[in-house]
C-alpha cells in the first residue's frame, strides 16, 4: 500500500481550526449566563487556575524547546486542551470567580494561537 501524498493546507485551515476553539469558549460563556448560581461550590476555584498554569508551563516552557513540528504538535494540543479545560471546570463545577476563570481560559487559548499559525499557512 502506497502512502497518500501530503496535501498542503490552505489558508482557510487555520481559520477553521481556531474558529472551532474560540467558538467552544464562546459557547461556554453563553451557557454560563443561563446556569443559576447555587450557594456552594463543589470544586475549589484554584484547581481550575492550576490546570491553566500547567498549560502555560507547556506553552512557554516546553514548546519553545521542541524543534520538530511533528513532535511538538501533540504537546501543543495537550496544552491547548488544558487551557480550554480551565474554562470547562469553571463553567461546570466552580461558582466563585467563574467569569475570571473563563476569561483566563480564553486568554490561555489565545496565547497558543501564534505558535503554529505561521507553519500552517506556509
Amino acid at each position: 500500500m502506497r502512502p497518500s501524498p501530503r496535501v498542503p493546507l490552505t489558508p482557510v485551515a487555520p481559520i477553521v481550526f481556531w474558529g472551532a476553539w474560540i467558538g467552544a469558549i464562546i459557547t461556554i460563556l453563553l451557557m454560563t449566563k443561563f446556569i443559576p448560581e447555587p450557594t456552594g461550590s463543589p470544586f475549589p476555584w484554584w484547581i481550575a487556575l492550576y490546570v491553566l498554569g500547567i498549560s502555560l508551563l507547556i506553552r512557554f516552557g516546553m514548546l519553545p524547546r521542541i524543534d520538530q513540528t511533528g513532535r511538538a504538535f501533540p504537546v501543543f494540543l495537550f496544552g491547548l486542551a488544558l487551557a480550554e479545560g480551565c474554562g470547562l471546570i469553571a463553567a461546570a463545577a466552580v461558582r466563585e470567580h467563574q467569569k475570571e476563570l473563563l476569561l483566563a481560559s480564553s486568554l490561555g487559548v489565545v496565547l497558543y494561537m501564534p505558535l503554529f499559525l505561521r507553519n500552517m499557512v506556509e
